[in-house]
């Protein structure tokens, strides 16, 4: 019995010598270009040219010399609690399972039968057996679906990072707007406090003989107008703070308290070079990662047009009773298959083809990624740039129509200047003020936006299981 299992082996041994020799010739494996086309980059950006490493931990400089830790503790509790992030994580555990199955097929495959049979030539038939089953991997086939495998999970990975990344820059994003509109909400009611002292002023003086009419309705279509103003801000401040809570993974409320102003940080950033974008922005390195294992999978499809080798065995009784199955003496048997596709209509070499264009559209897909993400670090460098110049001189007109603020009401109660005059400076200096608030705004987040976009972390990101 054991010289017919050697024989048996050592006969599937050659078979499979023969088979590789005879498809070395006409099955030449695919065509993969391993030297994927590169965009051309600069040697420095445009607007910014500091090619010092990236702060890793860009999240303390909205946070260390303003008192703002809560803000680290929510974008911790939207890491752990949104959504979409969780979804995401899933999704990473989902490319691991797939990648324990792509390892699994290595191995062989044990499995148990019982089989029970009636025919009339040969009455009742029993069976139990053990079958071995093992696929050798003569043309790395198998190889390349574990590639393929490891190189989605670890796009999954770099994915989960990326949207860890942008909820980060989302949250910090969705505070200061939440802290604009409760700012605006501030600044209404003062307004409104403003126009209610100035419609008694001129009232008492209407009554004193020392204004006119006139004056007495624009004071007071100026405080209704406040009111309005202010109404509509109290509404934006609502939405925003919900907008804030759905992202923390909240009940969207409006209970949060944003009050708590962000300041901009007084550093500069660090922006590295941009060769350095593709292999440190996570959302280009799953761009990368998911690229190689199409490469993989039309490795896979190129070689599903070759031929297999598979080997079985099968070890157990049978007997023509049920009663008499497990006292029967068992037998073996040893086989090797050889299957290859002769025809099937052009099926396999279509396959093919599209696992190869699905690869050039990846191709195309991944250029695409790294010339917008270079445009999102220009982008936000010139605009930082430009936001600063504007917040400058929007500092000096905020504090010029103050003043001016000031004295036309001052010209006013010597009769100097109408009321008219009144409005018209306390319009500018309410335009100059929440200028002012936009602009800050706008640089806190057009500097996150530069961190996410260069790929930073923040060193928060909660684990799988943590989620």
């Amino acid at each position: 019995m054991l010289a017919k299992l050697s024989y048996s082996v050592e006969n599937v041994k050659i078979i499979a010598v023969l088979l590789v020799l005879a498809c070395l010739q006409g099955c030449t494996s695919a065509s993969l270009d391993q030297n994927k086309e590169t965009p051309s980059l600069p040697d420095k950006w445009q607007y910014q040219h500091n090619a010092a490493e990236i702060d890793q931990d860009w999240l303390t400089n909205f946070t260390a010399e303003s008192d703002n830790a809560h803000l680290v503790a929510m974008i911790d509790e939207a890491i752990r609690a949104n959504q979409n992030i969780r979804s995401q994580a899933f999704t990473a555990d989902i490319a691991e399972q797939r990648l324990a199955v792509a390892k699994s097929n290595f191995w062989p495959s044990l499995d148990g039968a019982f089989g029970a049979a009636r025919t009339q030539a040969n009455g009742n038939s029993f069976s139990l057996e053990a079958q071995l089953s093992y696929e050798i991997d003569i043309w790395g086939a198998l190889s390349d679906a574990e590639r393929a495998a490891k190189l989605n999970y670890l796009s999954a990975q770099a994915d989960l990072q990326e949207a860890k990344l942008q909820l980060s820059g989302n949250v910090i994003i969705a505070y200061a707007n939440a802290s604009r509109a409760y700012q605006r909400v501030e600044l209404a009611s003062q307004q409104v406090q403003n126009s209610t002292d100035s419609l008694d002023i001129i009232e008492r003086g209407y009554r004193a003989g020392l204004n006119e009419s006139l004056d007495v309705y624009l004071a007071r279509n100026e405080l209704n107008s406040d009111k309005s103003t202010l109404a509509d801000y109290r509404q934006t401040l609502l939405e925003s703070v919900r907008d804030l809570e759905r992202l923390l993974g909240r009940y969207p409320n409006a209970q949060l308290d944003v009050s708590q102003t962000l300041s901009l940080p007084d550093v500069d950033v660090a922006v590295g070079l941009p060769s350095e974008l593709v292999t440190r922005k996570p959302a280009l390195q799953a761009n990368w990662l998911a690229l190689m294992a199409q490469d993989a999978t039309l490795a896979i499809a190129h070689k599903a047009r070759f031929p297999s080798l598979n080997l079985a065995a099968n070890y157990g009784p049978s007997s023509d009773s049920l009663s008499d199955l497990l006292s029967t003496s068992a037998s073996w048997s040893l086989i090797g298959n050889i299957t290859s596709p002769i025809f099937n209509a052009g099926r396999l070499r279509a396959n093919q083809e599209i696992e190869l264009l699905t690869l050039k559209s990846l191709e195309e897909s991944y250029l695409d990624a790294v010339l917008n993400a270079l445009l999102a670090v220009e982008n936000a460098l010139s605009q930082e740039a430009n936001l600063s110049e504007s917040y400058r001189a929007t500092q000096t007109a905020a504090e010029n129509a103050r003043i001016a603020n000031q004295l036309s009401f001052e010209q006013y109660q010597a009769g100097l200047v109408t009321y008219t005059t009144v409005l018209e400076a306390q319009a500018r200096l309410i335009t100059a003020q929440n200028n002012l608030i936009d602009i800050q705004t706008d640089l806190i987040a057009n500097r996150v936006q530069l961190h996410v976009a260069l790929g930073g972390d923040i060193n928060l990101y909660a684990t799988n299981q943590e989620l």
